[in-house]
C-alpha cells in the first residue's frame, strides 16, 4: 500500500480522489464502508456511477463530480442521502473541493464523506419532541383561553361556586403548562451539558 493510502485511510472520514476525466483514481477505506463499493471495482469507475447522491427534494445531483463554473474552488458541505450498491441508503455530508491548473481545468477533485445518520436521528427526536411538546401545550392553553373569555365576557351570570371552578380549572392548567416548560428546558440545559443527573 503507498504512502498516500495509507495517509487516506488514517483519515477518520470518507474521501474519494477524482481524476480529470471524472473517475476515481483513489479512496478510503471509510469510503468504502460508506459507499459500499469495495475499492478495486470503485477504482476507474465514474464519480457518479459510485456516488449516487440524492438532494432533500429527491433530486440526483453530481456538482461534486463536475463543477458547474470554472472558478468553482469547492462546494460547502451538504447533506445527501447516499444511495448504495445493495439498496440501502444512508445520509451523509459531502464537501468538494477541486485542484485546477493554469487554464482553469480541473486537474483532480477531492471528495470528503461524513457519516451523518447519528446527527439526522437527533434531528428527527428533536422535531417530534417539538410537536409532542407543542400539543400539549396547546391542550391547557386552549383551556385557559377558553376559560377566561366566557368568565370576562359573563361574570355576572356565573354563580361564585361556577367561578372558582373555572378559576381552579385555569389554575391547574397554568401550573399544567408551567411543568411543561420546566421539563423542556431541562432537555435543552442536558444537550447543552450544563445539567447533570444525579441517581
Amino acid at each position: 500500500m503507498s504512502d498516500e493510502a495509507s495517509l487516506l485511510d488514517a483519515l477518520p472520514d470518507g474521501v474519494i480522489v477524482v481524476d480529470s476525466e471524472g473517475r476515481i483514481s483513489a479512496m478510503n477505506t471509510v469510503a468504502e464502508r460508506l459507499t459500499g463499493w469495495e475499492r478495486s471495482s470503485a477504482i476507474g469507475s465514474t464519480c457518479a456511477s459510485v456516488l449516487t447522491l440524492v438532494d432533500a427534494g429527491g433530486f440526483t445531483v453530481s456538482e461534486h463530480c463536475q463543477p458547474p463554473l470554472r472558478v468553482t474552488t469547492g462546494t460547502p458541505e451538504r447533506d445527501y442521502l447516499l444511495r448504495r450498491p445493495d439498496g440501502g441508503e444512508r445520509w451523509v455530508a459531502v464537501r468538494a473541493s477541486f485542484e485546477r491548473n493554469s487554464s482553469g481545468s480541473v486537474e483532480r477533485t477531492v471528495l470528503a464523506l461524513r457519516d451523518i445518520g447519528r446527527r439526522r436521528r437527533l434531528e428527527r427526536a428533536r422535531a417530534d419532541l417539538v410537536a409532542m411538546v407543542s400539543h400539549e401545550i396547546r391542550s391547557p392553553l386552549t383551556s385557559v383561553k377558553g376559560f377566561t373569555s366566557t368568565l370576562l365576557n359573563k361574570w355576572d351570570r356565573f354563580k361564585d361556586e361556577q367561578k372558582r371552578v373555572m378559576l381552579e380549572t385555569i389554575n391547574h392548567d397554568a401550573d399544567r403548562v408551567t411543568r411543561l416548560l420546566t421539563d423542556l428546558l431541562d432537555v435543552s440545559r442536558l444537550e447543552a451539558g450544563r445539567l447533570a443527573l444525579q441517581r
